[in-house]
């Protein structure tokens, strides 16, 4: 699909350059090409955010790097740590990966942060993931909007995976979400 859009975009924006076309009709094909030239961009970046990147071939440190890249632009210092989680399997890699992009957003949204800390330990075991920020922290129990779905759903993925999840938050003391789960 992406690259039928890819191909539709090229298409147009040469169609745009024809002067053979009246000035009308060149105009409104520039604007549908960059119509298209946008919505490509949304869909690549959709899709990066539902589908992980390929956590076997650039690892997972890289991953989370590139999760955390946003908090710069936001003003908040971030840090990635990762050690053990070579022996982790994709399929946990992933939902570490999954986790973490939850709880980085949430954090990048909401919290009002100077720092955030994306932790993840593996002991040949266990994998042990923690995304922490200094924020302004919430009252788990009060926030309806965030726990009906996001945070919910990530539930959910932890459970199969007879795994952990734990959110600890406080007004004015910042959010830790820690994940555990079986390294294989």
């Amino acid at each position: 699909m992406v690259q039928d859009l890819a191909g539709t975009t090229f298409s147009v924006s040469a169609l745009a350059r024809d002067a053979t076309l009246d000035r009308g009709h060149r105009s409104s094909l520039q604007a549908a090409a960059g119509s298209l030239r946008g919505s490509l961009k949304a869909l690549r970046s959709l899709l990066a955010e539902i589908h992980p990147p390929d956590l076997h071939a650039e690892g997972l440190a890289a991953a989370l790097a590139d999760l955390i890249a946003p908090a710069g632009a936001a003003g908040i210092a971030a840090s990635v740590s990762v050690e053990g989680a070579e022996t982790a399997s994709d399929e946990h890699a992933a939902l570490v990966w999954r986790v973490a992009q939850e709880a980085v957003r949430n954090a990048l949204r909401h919290s009002a942060a100077s720092t955030l800390a994306v932790t993840v330990r593996g002991d040949g075991h266990r994998l042990t993931l923690e995304v922490v920020d200094d924020g302004v922290g919430f009252e788990p129990g009060s926030v309806q909007k965030a726990e009906s779905f996001g945070l919910r759903g990530l539930r959910s993925l932890v459970d199969e995976a007879d795994g952990t999840l734990e959110v600890r938050s406080s007004t004015g003391e910042g959010t830790t979400v820690r994940m555990e789960v079986d390294a294989r």
